[in-house]
C-alpha cells in the first residue's frame, strides 16, 4: 500500500523547483523510494516512461514524463481523498440523508475497491427497502 503523505511530499517537492530542476529530484526520489528512471541514449527519439510509488509517467522528455506524473499523482491523491470522505460517512449513514448517502455509495462504486462496492450496493439497498411504503393495516 502507498502513503499518501510520501506522494503528496514528492509532489511538493517537484512544484517548488524549476522543470530543468525536476529531473535530477525526482531521479533522487526514485533512488530513495524505488521506482524507475530510465538511462536514454542521446540524440534518439524515445518515449520516456518514469515510475515512482505505483504511478507511471510519460512524455517525449524526462520533464514532460514527469510532468504527467505529477498530473497522475495529483488524480491519485484526489481519488484517495473522496473515497476517505466518502468511507467515514457512511460510517455514520445513518445521521445523513439519502441523498448525501447515495452520492457517497456512488463514490464508492465508481472509484473504489470491490469491497466498497459492495457495501455501497448493501446501503442503497437498506435504503431503498427502508423507503418502501409501508401497507396499512386495516
Amino acid at each position: 500500500m502507498i502513503d499518501l503523505e510520501h506522494i503528496q511530499t514528492c509532489l511538493g517537492s517537484l512544484q517548488m523547483r524549476t522543470e530543468e530542476e525536476r529531473p535530477s529530484h525526482f531521479a533522487s526520489w526514485v533512488v530513495e523510494q524505488g521506482g524507475t528512471w530510465p538511462v536514454m541514449p542521446r540524440g534518439v527519439a524515445h518515449l520516456v516512461e518514469v515510475q515512482l510509488f505505483e504511478i507511471t509517467g510519460l512524455g517525449a522528455s524526462s520533464i514532460e514524463a514527469i510532468h504527467d506524473w505529477m498530473k497522475c499523482a495529483n488524480r491519485r491523491v484526489e481519488t484517495a481523498e473522496k473515497l476517505n470522505t466518502a468511507r467515514n460517512a457512511l460510517r455514520d449513514a445513518a445521521s445523513i440523508s439519502d441523498a448525501v448517502v447515495h452520492a457517497h455509495c456512488q463514490t464508492l462504486k465508481s472509484l473504489g475497491t470491490p469491497e466498497d462496492s459492495h457495501l455501497a450496493r448493501h446501503l442503497e439497498a437498506a435504503i431503498a427497502k427502508q423507503n418502501q411504503p409501508q401497507p396499512i393495516q386495516a
